[in-house]
């Protein structure tokens, strides 16, 4: 048997908890996460000639929130996470998951991007049905 000639299963998502927030969040394989990071990568050329790289942030986050399928997040959720004024608002309000708030919250809660990414990546979490909802921060 040929490693190359089974197929890879595809369509994984399993619960995972940051700060207290539920988040539903898509397996990615290396290539996958790879394929994001070099969407972001921007390549320039200076006046020497001489070609340099760097990620941009905005794109690489773009792609980390489309990670994010679902979840379970309030106003005073999001309080908790960031910098909000949610003053006169009813802290219980749920926030719906859409992709432009999903780059909101990527882009402004610490440590978010760096748990997403930890997490996609961790097969064990995605196949053991029984742990799919234990995964935390």
């Amino acid at each position: 048997m040929d490693l190359k000639d089974l197929k890879m299963r595809s369509g994984l998502d399993a619960w995972a908890t940051f700060k207290g927030v539920k988040l539903k969040l898509a397996y990615v394989d290396k290539p996958s996460l790879e394929a994001i990071v070099d969407k972001a990568r921007v390549r320039e050329w200076n006046r020497k000639h001489k070609m340099t790289e760097k990620v941009d942030e905005k794109r690489l986050i773009k792609g980390l929130a489309g990670l994010i399928l679902d979840w379970e997040l309030t106003l005073g959720q999001l309080a908790q996470l960031m910098p909000v004024d949610a003053a006169g608002q009813d802290p219980a309000t749920v926030i719906p998951c859409k992709i432009d708030n999903a780059v909101f919250l990527v882009r402004g809660a610490y440590g978010l991007d760096d748990f997403i990414i930890e997490t996609v990546t961790d097969l064990a979490q995605f196949v053991d049905e029984r742990r799919a909802g234990e995964v935390s921060d």
